[in-house]
């Protein structure tokens, strides 16, 4: 087992800071296999940068999200948690949606730019202002946690979005040795 892992309950766990770094050398690998279109680094440009503008705006407004939502789901027992997670589906079915496009039918590209962005920039101040607990301690991938940093990582590299879950694993298992 590697140095960084750790054992947990169900066997080797990651901590999250190998989780971050993992995601971040996915992204890494990602971005210098497929980003030798210049439409596609155009797209991941507009993203960043409105992306980064909304998250000064969903930075200040999170502390209050959080408590808010973090005493309404424990006042009603998590249903809260299960409602945070079912309005946010759509949103990154149809993120998913447009990757998956974006790769597949490269004449579409124009068409679903313009979407692509605005779901990328919905989901990811989505995801900031949610309770970092419903997205960390619930989203498991392996047994391993990939928590928010994985979450927000989706929309960041949009649209390539579709590649990071299964690179993610990969890499997650790998890591681990299984």
């Amino acid at each position: 087992m590697d140095k960084r892992a750790t054992l947990g309950v169900f066997g080797a766990r990651l901590t999250p800071a190998v989780l971050e770094e993992l995601v971040q050398e996915t992204v890494t690998d990602i971005r210098r296999e497929f980003y030798g279109d210049p439409f596609t680094i155009a797209m991941h440009v507009a993203v960043g940068f409105v992306t980064s503008v909304l998250a000064w705006v969903t930075l200040l407004m999170t502390p209050f999200t959080t408590a808010a939502l973090g005493a309404a789901g424990t006042i009603t027992l998590g249903i809260t948690d299960v409602i945070i997670k079912l309005v946010g589906a759509p949103i990154r079915f149809a993120l998913l949606g447009t990757s998956r496009m974006w790769l597949l039918v490269p004449l579409s590209r124009p068409l679903i730019a313009l979407p692509g962005i605005v779901l990328a920039c919905v989901d990811s101040t989505y995801v900031g202002l949610t309770p970092s607990y419903c997205r960390f301690e619930t989203f498991t991938l392996y047994g391993h946690r990939g928590g928010k940093v994985l979450e927000l990582t989706i929309p960041e590299i949009w649209p390539l979005s579709l590649l990071l879950e299964p690179a993610y694993r990969t890499r997650v298992s790998a890591e681990v040795g299984g």
